[in-house]
């Protein structure tokens, strides 16, 4: 039964508007939406209320080192500790719908089985309003391994930990179209800023 658990965790709130509803121009408010800037800010602003170790990856934390690419979830990479975990489950409980409350007592909520992506622990997406994808390690990379990376950004009075841009290619090593297309970018971004230099 521990599968169903981790399926759970893996899983919690809502289901993702499905490319075929979104087609069909199904408004069902039943899926979540798009994330916003805005939302990445809120979410910030929850995970730093709350005292979560944590860093902003993905594609919000390219368009904050300038690179803009469209994304539709907030992804964090969160120090995996009971401690932490207990925090930031609490902290993203307060969104919206509270979907995360489902999660709540859990000290070790990700996954511990190897998965069909890899053989660490998985990410849990929370559904809620809009997506939040919390992970421990973000292509094999843990918190404390992007840590030396991490700048922290003024946006709206919210001190944001995010990939610094020389940090920003070390989780996107994946095979993905998009993490190719997010490391060309990247590198590019790197040889401008070292041809201003």
């Amino acid at each position: 039964m521990r599968w169903l658990a981790q399926l759970a965790a893996w899983f919690a709130g809502k289901p993702d508007r499905s490319a075929r509803a979104a087609a069909a121009g199904d408004a069902d408010t039943a899926f979540t939406r798009p994330a916003t800037w805005t939302d990445a800010v809120h979410v910030a602003r929850l995970l730093r209320e709350a005292g979560v170790r944590f860093v902003l990856v993905g594609g919000y934390a390219l368009q904050a080192n300038g690179i803009v690419r469209a994304t539709g979830d907030v992804d964090v990479v969160v120090e995996d500790s009971p401690a932490n975990n207990r925090r930031w489950i609490a902290a993203l409980s307060a969104l919206p719908d509270g979907a995360a409350r489902g999660l709540m007592g859990e000290d070790r909520p990700f996954p511990v089985e190897p998965d069909d992506l890899g053989d660490e622990p998985g990410l849990i997406r929370i559904n809620d309003a809009f997506t939040v994808d919390v992970m421990p390690r973000a292509c094999g990379l843990s918190y404390a391994d992007l840590e030396p990376h991490v700048a922290t950004l003024d946006i709206d009075g919210v001190g944001i930990p995010v990939l610094d841009l020389a940090g920003l290619p070390r989780p996107k090593q994946g095979l993905r179209e998009k993490d190719v297309a997010d490391r060309r970018q990247i590198e590019l971004a790197l040889a401008r800023m070292r041809e201003g230099d």
